[in-house]
């Protein structure tokens, strides 16, 4: 378990990371996110508000029967790539220290990429979402996530290479 406090959108956050993959237990699941490779051991990142760029993930819906369907059809509608190998890396715990009871779990999991397709507009957002591949040692400067999200990465890498 490791805890660091970051800054988002003009909130501090405390983030609890968990190496876990058991998600049975968790009581409030908000985001399911991909760190996804392609064949050159890129990160795919995306960017829907300007400047911020992640790698591509959100809310569950309804209709997805799992958190690989949640994960498949947001990287489909965010930056329009298929997605398999999919393996779950673990979890953070979200705490926005200026309200109460806001804790919520982000799921995590590696994947790689199937299929590029043509970009097309994201529905949540109606907008044509910018992406990229980058090479992972640059991840820490998209993603400002501090020490939960250096455990994050550091995990997605060794998955990485037992899948290769």
């Amino acid at each position: 378990m490791i805890k660091d406090i970051i800054e988002y959108e003009g909130r501090k956050v405390e983030l609890t990371w968990h190496a876990d993959v058991n998600f049975s237990n968790l009581k409030n699941i908000t985001q399911v996110y991909g760190i996804i490779f392609n064949k050159e051991g890129q990160i795919l990142l995306v960017n829907i508000k300007e400047g911020k760029w992640g790698p591509p993930g959100g809310g569950p819906e309804p209709e997805d029967r799992s958190w690989e369907d949640t994960l498949k059809r947001e990287v489909l509608e965010e930056a329009d790539v298929e997605i398999d190998n999919i393996i779950p890396i673990g979890y953070q715990n979200a705490v926005f220290l200026d309200k109460t009871n806001s804790d919520h779990q982000q799921l995590r999991y590696f994947a790689t990429v199937k299929k590029i397709l043509p970009q097309t507009k994201d529905p949540a957002y109606g907008i044509i979402p910018k992406r990229k591949f980058i090479n992972s040692k640059d991840f820490l400067k998209y993603c400002t996530w501090g020490k939960t999200g250096k455990a994050m990465i550091e995990k997605a890498l060794l998955i990485k290479r037992q899948v290769n």
